[in-house]
């Protein structure tokens, strides 16, 4: 090295050292002047600091090996054991440093297959030779190459600070422009309010409401955690900015000018939280490459709804605002430029926004990143939505501006936690699939990639990812074929062929649902439609199984014993049993478990309707309790018998919902809650977010919260039902009573999915419905049915067949609430409701509200009924005669059905052609029965047809 070298000349040293070292045992000196007595074979490491971005170079003249590249000129001493010394991972020109490693792996065999030291492999030999083959090196994706170790803390905590810190830069991870994250706050501490953080309460200014998203006032809607933080308790706190706020605009256009400049913003980019003194450079320039300041709103749902924004761009909607948010952001590009020339700004597309803004003059200093779910790729609606999307992007923009990746290499595992109560999956493994997507990135012109990954998950997934994003021109297969061979010896090519059989079940639309890949339209889930491009929660535990039959189970089974017999090296066995303890091994107990749990699950959840009586005029003090509905005894959390027989009672007036709970033994009074308390937990009929926390403890003190998944983002935040809440302890026994405003409810169409808890740290947790994992959020998808009668579905809420083109929703000044489903009369089935799998069986009476235009006194008919789709036949069907819903609504009744999952409510054609005539449905309407009705019939004794009867 030189005499006074750089952190990355010292690293490069060191590391090089280290790494002949293990192969070899050798140790080379590492030297700043090279006497001319003792000259013999050299290796220079030295900075060139004319190169550009990461740029290197390798050299051979003589004796003399030049490793040279590009370099920040940060100095200060390396201390080869402390992370702290090391360059940084991002925001540093690290060419000379790459320059190393790139030797190491493309010369002398190396291979830094994971984060852990271990996870190096090196070549057999006590000597080392080298072909002679220069080499200069540029990565194409130049802004930016990042993997994101992801995963749960104690699994991260499971490698030291400098392997992480070893593991980004032997990856040659580096971020130098275009990206993008979450960073919209600065501007809530200097115009909202100020923040509870002393740190960034002095930014204050004054309130500047017109900047902020209109319409969420005392609303409390979902906000970025972290701006949470600086406002705990303010339920008017925005989502969102104003989109057409020209005071937003210059704010972010002068942060970027800052930042421009050398210095920061407390509360802005790398400086969240206002620790670092403002005059510090966090985001520098790098010669020849631009600069951009990132914005990003957060992960809230919500967007601005003054008459400004509402009417700039009509066509916004929760689904895609593109227009809206890009409109904003060129406008502060524009205005950055102006004030700051050289000065830019990047953004995310993502979700609402990656649809292609087509109605905005996008200005040159803006850089874009599209956020890819491309783990879910395997879903060819999925992928059909998600690159049409990106390639309208490449086709319009690649040339002009900096595109950048945020993709998201997940396994089923992301599913299981986040969205379907932790369960153990079947694995998702895809290394040949997500090579081609990578490469196709870097062919199209993309810049750059960060990559979210659950590392332990996808290991090898996450090592191709970054190698190609490095270096896209890699051999991909001999890349995968080497890791096998590295890692698992004479094993290696048994892995490999696991890895085969897990991605050929795993990316094959043919073993999953037709439906999901027979519609082209919208992209189905097990919860039905979901965001076209965002292609999470998929992976429901019967989907997921799916992919492990008995027979694939028992051939991966063998490949692991086979494997097992084959790994010769203390090192091959320790990555071997790595793999099965992360990945194999909860495949295992997983598969068990489901089948136990599937068993488990046959018995539809409970569900209670309670009745509505006249409203109490006092309230609880006047609620007759020997009216309520009451709950079964309750059951542990897995079903197994109670300690304690609790029990709940629910009854409603048009106000309140009124739940008494009761244990019949008395509670421990010094215990706080979460240790001793009752819990009510409910969420809307089809989706378990928002879900609602209500928690009383002995002594009287009440916790609420609402929880929220936004864009996967699990977001927790305190509540406020207006609830009336009474815990009633005695020597022998404790009563809770409650009323909850039945306007705090969700929204009531088909009932609400309900829980009752006890938590105690003397027995455990108890539940009305068992949720089959310890936490009540997870298990949120197994509560029960909550049924104020009648259960309604809406035009809004019902399945409708090709809509825009067969059918319709319009508004209707005779219907309930002034929309209706219309359908073609002559297509059959063009309106049904699908029994979705999570509602409880049990028997009902059906009315179908509607209305037609076929001619009365025709004789004609209208078919209504239930299909079976696992018997292939009607449930039940009835001919109701089109008179008396001639140009007036009425309610077509078909009478003690029973309804479960994979049955549908639908209305068929008419029976006589009626060319262009019309059915119009206001809403189809459920009376759940008592279990004990019609009981001389059975579930597997249903018949064809039901009664029927029309009733205008």
């Amino acid at each position: 090295m030189g005499e006074n070298p750089s952190r990355n000349e010292q690293l490069a040293a060191y590391e090089l050292q280290y790494h002949i070292r293990r192969m070899t045992g050798a140790d080379l000196p590492i030297i700043n002047k090279i006497a001319e007595e003792n000259r013999g074979n050299v290796i220079r490491i030295q900075a060139d600091r004319n190169m550009i971005g990461d740029s290197s170079r390798i050299e051979f003249d003589g004796r003399n090996l030049r490793l040279t590249g590009s370099d920040s000129s940060e100095f200060g001493k390396v201390d080869y054991q402390d992370e702290k010394t090391f360059p940084k991972a991002e925001y540093e020109l690290k060419g000379v440093l790459f320059a190393v490693y790139d030797f190491l792996e493309l010369y002398c065999g190396v291979r830094f297959y994971g984060v852990a030291e271990r996870d190096t492999f090196y070549p057999e030999g006590k000597s080392l030779s080298v072909k002679s083959k220069d080499r200069i090196f540029s990565p194409p994706l130049e802004a930016f190459r990042f993997i994101h170790l992801g995963g749960l803390l104690k699994y991260r905590a499971m490698y030291s600070k400098r392997e992480c810190a070893l593991w980004q830069l032997r990856w040659r991870m580096n971020t130098l422009y275009g990206f993008a994250n979450h960073n919209q706050y600065s501007i809530y501490y200097s115009y909202w309010a100020e923040s509870a953080n002393p740190n960034l309460a002095k930014m204050f200014k004054y309130r500047n409401k017109d900047m902020f998203a209109q319409g969420y006032d005392d609303k409390n809607h979902p906000v970025d955690p972290i701006l949470r933080e600086s406002y705990p308790n303010d339920r008017d706190l925005p989502p969102q900015l104003c989109y057409s706020s020209q005071d937003a605009v210059n704010y972010y256009a002068n942060e970027a000018a800052i930042y421009y400049r050398g210095a920061n913003v407390p509360g802005g980019w790398l400086n969240k939280r206002g620790l670092i003194p403002a005059d510090k450079t966090l985001l520098p320039k790098f010669k020849g490459l631009p600069f951009f300041y990132p914005f990003q709103g957060g992960d809230t749902g919500g967007h601005c709804l003054c008459p400004r924004c509402t009417e700039r761009f009509a066509d916004t909607t929760k689904d895609d605002q593109s227009n809206s948010k890009f409109q904003f952001v060129a406008d502060i590009a524009r205005e950055a430029a102006r004030v700051q020339p050289g000065a830019g700004i990047c953004t995310d597309a993502y979700i609402s926004t990656l649809h292609y803004p087509d109605k905005v003059d996008l200005p040159d200093n803006l850089a874009v990143t599209m956020c890819l779910p491309i783990y879910s790729w395997w879903h060819p609606t999925a992928k059909l939505f998600q690159m049409e999307a990106y390639k309208i992007w490449i086709e319009k923009e690649a040339k002009k501006r900096p595109l950048t990746i945020w993709t998201y290499i997940f396994s089923t595992q992301w599913d299981a936690r986040f969205h379907f109560s932790d369960y153990k999956p079947f694995p998702g493994l895809y290394p040949w699939k997500i090579a081609g997507i990578i490469r196709m990135f870097a062919r199209d012109g993309i810049k750059g990639i960060f990559a979210e990954t659950e590392f332990r998950y996808t290991p090898l997934e996450a090592y191709v990812v970054s190698r190609l994003s490095y270096d896209p021109e890699l051999d991909t297969d001999k890349m995968i074929d080497e890791y096998f061979r590295d890692r698992y010896g004479a094993a290696g090519d048994v892995m490999k062929e696991f890895y085969r059989e897990v991605e050929s079940a795993y990316w094959n639309a043919e073993n999953y649902p037709a439906a999901w890949r027979e519609n082209k339209k919208v992209l189905l889930g097990p919860y039905g439609a979901k965001h076209p491009y965002w292609g999470t929660g998929l992976q429901s535990p019967d989907v997921n199984w799916a992919l492990g039959t008995p027979e694939r189970m028992k051939k991966l089974a063998s490949l692991i014993e086979e494997a097992e017999r084959k790994v010769v090296t203390p090192q091959e066995k320790a990555n071997l049993s790595d793999f099965i303890r992360s990945i194999w091994q909860p495949a295992v107990e997983g598969e068990k478990e489901y089948r136990l749990l599937k068993i488990r699950r046959s018995s539809p959840p409970r569900k209670i309707i309670p009745p509505v009586m006249p409203d109490y005029a006092q309230g609880l003090d006047s609620v007759d309790w020997d009216k309520a509905a009451k709950t079964e005894p309750w059951c542990g959390n897995f079903g197994e018998s109670a300690k304690r027989e609790c029990i709940a009672s629910v009854i409603a007036d048009s106000k309140n919902l009124y739940i008494r709970l009761h244990d019949p033994q008395a509670p421990q009074m010094d215990k706080d809650i979460w240790f001793e308390d009752f819990e009510v937990l409910f969420h809307g009929l089809n989706s378990k977010f928002p879900l609602y926390q209500l928690a009383v403890s002995p002594n009287g003190k009440v916790v609420q919260y609402r929880y929220d998944l936004i864009n996967d983002a699990r977001n927790m935040q305190t509540w406020d039902l207006t609830a009336e809440v009474r815990s009633l302890p005695k020597k022998d026994s404790w009563t809770v009573q409650i009323a909850i405003p039945r306007a705090k409810l969700p929204p009531a169409e088909g009932g609400i999915m309900i829980n009752f808890m006890r938590a105690s740290s003397e027995f455990g947790s108890l539940a009305w419905n068992p949720i089959y994992t310890k936490g009540f959020v997870d298990g949120a998808d197994s509560y029960g049915l909550l049924a104020l009668n009648p259960i309604v579905f809406q035009e809004n809420q019902l399945d409708l067949w090709e809509k825009g083109q067969h059918t319709f929703i319009e508004d209707d000044p005779l219907a309930s609430n002034g929309k209706t489903a219309v359908a073609f009369a002559g297509n059959s089935w063009a309106v049904k409701y699908p029994v979705p799998r999570h509602f409880p069986a049990g028997w009902y009476d059906v009315v179908i509200r509607m209305r037609t235009d076929v001619p009365a006194d025709s004789g004609n008919s209208i078919q209504l009924g239930v299909w079976d789709f696992r018997k292939k036949k009607n449930r039940a069907a009835v001919n109701i005669s089109v008179d008396g819903f001639v140009g007036q609504y009425g309610d077509a009744v078909i009478r003690r059905v029973y309804l479960e999952p994979e049955t549908a409510i639908y209305v068929g054609k008419s029976e006589k052609e009626c060319r262009g005539c019309k059915i119009f449905v206001d809403y189809i309407a459920l009376t759940a029965l008592p279990e004990s009705h019609s009981p001389e019939m059975t579930k597997n004794d249903l018949g064809d047809e039901a009664a029927g009867t029309a009733a205008p």
